[in-house]
């Protein structure tokens, strides 16, 4: 007699899939012949049903950075310190306000501006696909911090 493929089955669920002859008996589980059953499979009214397999949900994108720098204020001038990355130039527009313009320009505004100063509060106020803009306040007054730094991320495929 030749052997045939059976499902082993415990509570309800195939836990292996053997070939044994036909007469085969295993102590505490359930043999069913099967030419199709798939270990993990579930087992019950003489029917076997393989497990609903859902798609991982997709990962959400990581933040990239895209621009950073440290920046100097004095007489209305802006200075770098060393060399900003992602960023072409920036320019003081008013007391407290500054415009920082992209290397490259941006294909849309949804990115992110980090900004921080020890002398004051920096928020961005503006953001434009070229350039972003910066007020700088001492919690009402806008202020001329003579030292800014910035970090832009982006969530979206670059």
């Amino acid at each position: 007699m030749a052997d045939i493929r059976m499902a082993v089955i415990s509570d309800g669920i195939v836990v292996n899939v053997i070939l044994a002859p036909e007469d085969f008996e295993l102590e505490d589980f359930i043999l069913v012949a099967s030419d199709t059953c798939q270990v993990g499979d579930t087992y019950a009214d003489g029917v076997f049903t393989s497990p609903v397999v859902e798609e991982p949900l997709p990962s959400p994108p990581i933040p990239t950075l895209i621009a950073s720098g440290i920046f100097q204020v004095a007489d209305g001038n802006v200075s770098y310190s060393g060399q900003p990355a992602g960023i072409g130039f920036a320019m003081q527009m008013d007391t407290g306000k500054f415009w920082l313009f992209f290397d490259d320009e941006q294909p849309d505004t949804s990115y992110a501006v980090y900004a921080g100063s020890s002398q004051g509060l920096v928020n961005y106020t503006d953001r434009q696909t070229t350039y972003f803009e910066l007020s700088v306040t001492d919690g009402g007054a806008a202020i001329d911090p003579s030292e800014f730094s910035i970090n832009v991320t982006v969530t979206r495929s670059i």
